[in-house]
């Protein structure tokens, strides 16, 4: 029960950082036209991709599947990279897993984390896992961050992988 509640409050404040985006810009501590500047600089950055604005997201497609990247927020500054695919058993094999979450790093990061550090945390296991169903999510020790989340969810059609974090 206690997994369950701290799985849901992660999501929660997850959402929280980008949905905090669509309050009254006059309150935000960033400022919300540079964060729209920087999706348009990403969005040249990646052939094919798409800035969503109602839902502050760029749409990427890479590699065969879909990359939904969300950066920014309005008290706290968060960045969230998943990775969507109709390959719903690839992701089963933890390294496999852990191998795609630092490719994912290295591309779509835009220089926030330190990879050596990533990989430190992940090779020393320094994370607490919880299971719900299906669907795992990590709660990974990294020092730079206030709250760093990996996570797998499935669905019917789709597997989404992906990290999110905030400082």
């Amino acid at each position: 029960m206690i997994c369950t509640f701290r799985i849901l409050l992660l999501i929660s404040f997850s959402a929280l950082v980008f949905a905090s985006q669509s309050d009254d810009d006059e309150q935000c501590i960033f400022d919300q036209d540079e964060q729209k500047q920087a999706y348009l600089e990403l969005e040249k950055k990646y052939e094919g991709s798409e800035y969503v604005e109602e839902k502050y997201a760029l749409l990427i497609p890479w590699k065969g599947d879909l990359i939904t990247l969300k950066r920014g927020g309005c008290v706290h500054f968060g960045v969230s990279i998943e990775l969507q695919s109709i390959k719903t058993d690839q992701f089963e094999d933890v390294e496999v897993f852990f191998s795609k979450i630092l490719e994912l790093v290295t591309e779509f990061d835009q220089g926030l984390i330190d990879r050596e550090k990533l990989e430190r945390s992940i090779q020393d296991e320094n994370w607490h896992e919880n299971r719900l169903g299906s669907d795992i999510h990590y709660s990974l020790a990294y020092p730079d961050v206030s709250a760093f989340e990996i996570f797998r969810r499935h669905d019917q059609e789709n597997t989404t992988i992906g990290i999110s974090f905030y400082y």
